[in-house]
């Protein structure tokens, strides 16, 4: 009784439809992950020495240092300083710089990001030892904070833009190299295939087939690449005392905050116009969007259905259904004094229409209100509208009944547009010839050539403004004993600090720093998402007015715009150098990056549930709840994980400005020769980082494509053939003889045990009997077994002997599946014990592929049947 007893209190509602059983998935996913989330970030709030008081308390300082920021004195600024130019020279000099060493540092990288790129993918590379080697260099560069590639190489090259353009060029091969990669797995691989086939080698194949599949996506990653550089080149050059972030830090320093938001607003503005360059580039370049023989003709149907989207409802219904007679007749009229006599009535139709709409809604709130006082609990409360089949709260009848008859009409209306545009499409295809499409056809490839001209260029340009130099021989050889020491690592400063007695220079241990930053990444991502997923909707034309979502629109995209360590140097000023600057700079960064997501998924929404909960009257929590959230919830939280792991990989960037304990120390270590300690530090970075990352990407596949890890899902089979034999023994002792799935028989197990409790429950209530006894009546009952047994025989008995042959029946079960097992193991071992022989006997290369193969389909045919449950 205790196992059907928690079965039934512990599965979702189950219940029959006809002969079929189903029941509500149980949702461990979601709970666990959701309570993991609210402990981490419970935990994260209470591990962080937060300042959340200091910070709103210093918020008039913090603005008043905000208008400092834009004061410009361009006296000042155009004044001749002691190095012969002005400040205004070398902001321009130094942002050219940045741009400079930003542009070469990316091409390099993404040039040698390809070759290790192709050797990562599984399907041009076949061996899985160079796919792994490749794959793990990628990863561990990814990991490396890139402003330690710069400690390391000013030692060999100075402090030159060189050393700044190799640092950038191992932080683009990290992250281009990871994309690049994935891209290139999920090519047409046969055309590769059919291409060697030929005779082709594998270079030539490449060329001919793979190349073109991914030739724009190397651009588009570049470009990606060309803006992250050009966001987080300061932090590098500030290492390396050089560029737009030494001046910034320089500005600060001494307090001179006009020069402060001037470098910022320079910044940003290149930022924001290499953003727009690169749109018009992936466009109407990599993708050829201009690029339509009729693209004029389509256009002018896209602008009609675009308009039909955002016109306000009222006005549309006014052109496009209450008007179009008369406007017709308007139209049709040649008589002055008759034109102006249907304007007339134009207007005064309108005016009555508005007036009559207005006066139905305020009667339908009035007759509601009554209704209400009158009687709160009344049904009548709600009308059923026999048309579209909805009920409606008696006082929203009109109003949405409005919305709903509108939005079809549109809905029809941008259908019959569409069927417009592809018959028109249409017909010019048929009418199109050969002459035709080479006198429309632009010369594409004119584009691109000036574009990879200009590329070539500019980066041939930018290689002769890198000032390369080496340092001493006497600086290259400690360096290089340096570097050794620091693969010795100090183990103990892992786990032990100094001031905890560990042996070590260590204020903090490895495993206390990587928690502070977790806690920084968690605290900064939960805070953002928040604050992002109001501001997406905010900023949504389909949740808003639309000139309220411009306003937030563009707002948000000049908070996107701006670094996130740029907000760690302007927050330093409030709360000071610590973790929590970190938090608040990583909040920023959240929102300005989530919220442009979440306004595309706002955008996408199917606004008719949303009509229809507001049919039912329901508040607005209930309609964000129900019609907007439950639309956007999966995709908005693989997003927040996608953040989160960006974000936990910037902390380390912040603390080289102060913002973070873990990016100071790395920083702090290398400057104070801890050499030992920094490279225990940095060895815990690239492991943390690694599981993180696998952390959220499985995380983000479960939440996207409902896939579990190998591991979870043996484990989870495995369980689910467990109680495989308690289900069908289940059904047995029903009587039940046809074949029901996995999950149909795992409901019917749950409507069982659910039904008997239900009907003890009553039994119990109804005849006064004990809950066992009241269990074994409903039990009884259910399967209907009293008729077997002499009326001598207890309930309580004949229970046990029914349970006695559901054992037995489970034993049976259960012994029959692993007999089967063993059968199919067997044969399959047999099976490829014949292809073997046959592989070690024959010559012949096609032979031998296809014997491989078939071992191979052998393997998996036994997994398959092995680890199926629906039989």
């Amino acid at each position: 009784m205790t196992k059907r007893l928690s079965n039934s209190i512990l599965n979702q509602k189950a219940f029959k439809i006809k002969d079929s059983y189903s029941k509500s998935p149980k949702k461990i996913f979601f709970w666990s992950i959701t309570l993991f989330t609210l402990f981490i970030v419970i935990l994260s709030f209470f591990t962080l020495d937060s300042k959340w008081l200091e910070f709103f308390r210093d918020m008039p300082s913090l603005f008043e240092r905000i208008g400092e920021m834009f004061k410009w004195d361009w006296t000042d600024f155009s004044t001749i300083n002691g190095t012969g130019h002005s400040f205004l020279y070398n902001a321009f000099v130094s942002i050219w710089d940045t741009i400079v060493m930003a542009f070469a540092g990316t091409v390099i990288g993404v040039v040698i990001a390809i070759p290790v790129a192709i050797l990562a993918s599984s399907n041009i590379v076949k061996n899985k030892s160079v796919n792994f080697i490749a794959r793990l260099i990628l990863s561990i560069f990814r990991t490396i904070p890139s402003f330690v590639y710069a400690l390391v190489l000013v030692n060999y090259f100075g402090a030159t833009t060189f050393t700044v353009t190799l640092s950038l060029t191992m932080f683009t091969f990290s992250i281009s190299g990871k994309t690049l990669y994935e891209r290139i797995e999920q090519i047409n691989i046969k055309i590769f295939t059919a291409s060697q086939s030929t005779g082709a080698n594998k270079s030539v194949s490449f060329r001919a087939a793979v190349w073109p599949q991914v030739s724009h996506h190397v651009l588009s990653i570049m470009f990606y690449s060309l803006e992250t550089n050009i966001r987080y080149v300061s932090i590098i050059a500030g290492v390396t005392r050089m560029g737009i972030g030494q001046m910034i830090n320089n500005a600060v320093d001494y307090n001179e905050w006009n020069r402060v938001g001037f470098l910022l607003t320079l910044l940003v503005a290149v930022i924001l116009f290499l953003e727009l360059s690169i749109w018009l580039i992936r466009n109407y370049i990599i993708e050829d969007k201009d690029f339509r023989i009729d693209g004029k003709e389509q256009r002018k149907f896209d602008k009609k259905i675009n308009k039909i989207k955002s016109q306000k409802d009222i006005n549309f219904y006014i052109k496009n259904v209450l008007c179009v007679d008369i406007d017709k007749k308007i139209n049709d009229s040649k008589n002055q004094e008759n034109t102006k006599k249907l304007v007339e009535e134009k207007k005064e139709l309108i005016n009555n229409f508005k007036s009559d709409l207005s006066t139905k809604i305020e009667n339908d709130i009035e007759a509601y209100k009554k209704l209400k006082k009158s009687n709160p609990n009344s049904f009548d409360l709600y009308a059923k509208d026999f048309e579209t089949g909805l009920r409606y709260r008696i006082d929203k009848v009109n109003k949405v009944k409005f919305k709903i008859k509108v939005n079809e009409i549109k809905i029809s209306k941008i259908e019959e547009i569409k069927n417009e545009r592809a018959e028109a499409h249409k017909n010019f295809i048929e009418n199109l010839s050969v002459e035709k499409v080479l006198r429309s056809e632009p010369k594409n490839y004119i584009k691109r050539i000036v574009l990879y001209a200009i590329i070539l260029g500019f980066f041939i340009y930018t290689l002769t403004l890198l000032e390369f130099k080496l340092s001493s021989k006497e600086l290259i050889e400690a360096t290089n004993k340096n570097l050794l020491e620091i693969l010795k690592i100090n183990w103990s400063s892992l786990f032990i600090s100094k001031a905890n007695g560990g042996n070590s220079n260590a204020p903090y241990s490895v495993m206390y720093l990587l928690y502070e930053t977790l806690s920084i990444a968690v605290v900064g991502t939960f805070i953002g998402a928040v604050i992002a997923y109001v501001l997406g909707m905010l900023s949504s034309e389909k949740i808003v007015n639309k000139y309220v979502a411009r306003i937030f629109v563009a707002l948000t995209s000049m908070m996107r715009a701006i670094p996130s360590y740029i907000y760690a140097l302007i927050f330093v000023i409030v709360v000071g150098m610590g973790p929590f600057t970190g938090v608040l700079a990583l909040i920023m960064g959240t929102i300005g990056m989530l919220t442009k997501y979440n306004r595309e998924l706002f955008d996408d929404i199917n606004q008719k549930i949303i009509f229809q909960l507001e049919a039912t009257g329901v508040n607005w929590f209930t309609k964000l709840r129900y019609g907007i959230m439950s639309q956007t919830s999966t995709a908005a939280m693989s997003n927040i994980i996608y953040r989160f792991d960006i974000n936990f990989k910037e902390v380390a960037m912040l603390g080289a400005v102060g913002a973070g304990n873990m990016g100071y120390l790395l920083n702090s270590y290398f400057s104070d020769q801890y050499f030992n300690e920094f490279g225990a530090l940095l060895f815990g970075i690239i492991l943390f980082t690694l599981l993180i990352e696998f952390i959220s990407a499985s995380i983000r596949n479960k939440l996207s494509f409902g896939t579990n890890l190998n591991w979870i899902s043996s484990i989870i089979n495995f369980v689910n053939q467990r109680y495989f034999a308690t289900f069908k023994s289940n059904q047995k002792q029903l009587n039940i003889d046809s074949k029901l799935s996995y999950e149909e028989s795992m409901s019917l197990y749950a409507y069982t045990n659910q039904t008997i409790l239900n009907n003890a429950i009553a039994i119990k209530k109804e005849e006064k009997l004990s809950f066992k006894d009241a269990w074994n009546k409903a039990y009884i009952d259910f399967y209907d077994i009293r008729k077997k047994y002499d009326s001598s025989i207890t309930d309580n008995n004949i229970v046990k002997l029914e349970e006695l042959k559901f054992k037995n029946n489970k034993k049976d079960f259960a012994s029959k599946r692993k007999a089967w097992v063993v059968q199919v193991r067997q044969e399959s071992k047999l099976e490829i014990i014949k292809f073997r022989k046959s592989l070690k006997t024959t010559t012949d290369l096609k032979t031998r592929k296809d014997l491989k193969n078939s071992i191979k389909y052998s393997k998996n045919i036994k997994k398959l049947k092995i680890t199926n449950i629906n039989y």
